[in-house]
């Protein structure tokens, strides 16, 4: 009777762990902040996920707040990734703002990774300029290192290969 048990068990949980033990296709709702700068009154703040795979949807936000009013004339953030290893796709070219007055500004950005893009990381490139106490303050466009793409196929091989 013990036997039967323990057997019935033994399957239980072997059942269990070939269910849960594929690939997992989604990636990591894990973010990181990707872009940070004070300057000039303007705080500029920028999440992402860490990793994304090919053909998923991922949210980016974009925080601005100031430490008095100030008059935005605009902030552009532009999202790249390559396509096969070497051609340059822009992913979403973001009007944060433009022609606006702010004290505080959050918005989520939804960006969908194409199926044909290459594993590796994505980027960003941001622009703004806005007055400041009469005085005209810029960034210059500033790039940063955005999500993450898998590799589907590699993951693939290793656990056919495991």
């Amino acid at each position: 009777m013990k036997f039967k048990k323990v057997c019935v068990m033994a399957l239980c949980a072997f059942l269990l762990t070939l269910i849960f033990s594929g690939t997992v296709q989604s990636a990591s709702e894990e973010t990181q902040n990707v872009y940070n700068i004070e300057y000039g009154g303007l705080i500029v703040d920028i999440t992402a996920p860490i990793q994304a795979y090919p053909g998923e949807n991922i949210i980016v936000t974009v925080t601005t707040q100031a430490v008095t009013q100030i008059d935005i004339e605009y902030i552009y953030v532009t999202i790249y990734g390559l396509s096969n290893a070497t051609n340059e796709v822009t992913l979403s070219a973001i009007t944060h703002l433009e022609d606006t007055s702010l004290t505080f500004h959050e918005a989520q950005y939804n960006i969908t990774i194409p199926d044909d893009i290459s594993p590796g990381l994505t980027y960003g490139i941001i622009s703004c300029e806005w007055d400041f106490m009469g005085s005209n303050q810029k960034i210059l466009p500033s790039g940063f290192a955005l999500t993450y793409i898998q590799n589907i196929a590699l993951e693939q091989l290793q656990t056919k290969y495991d």
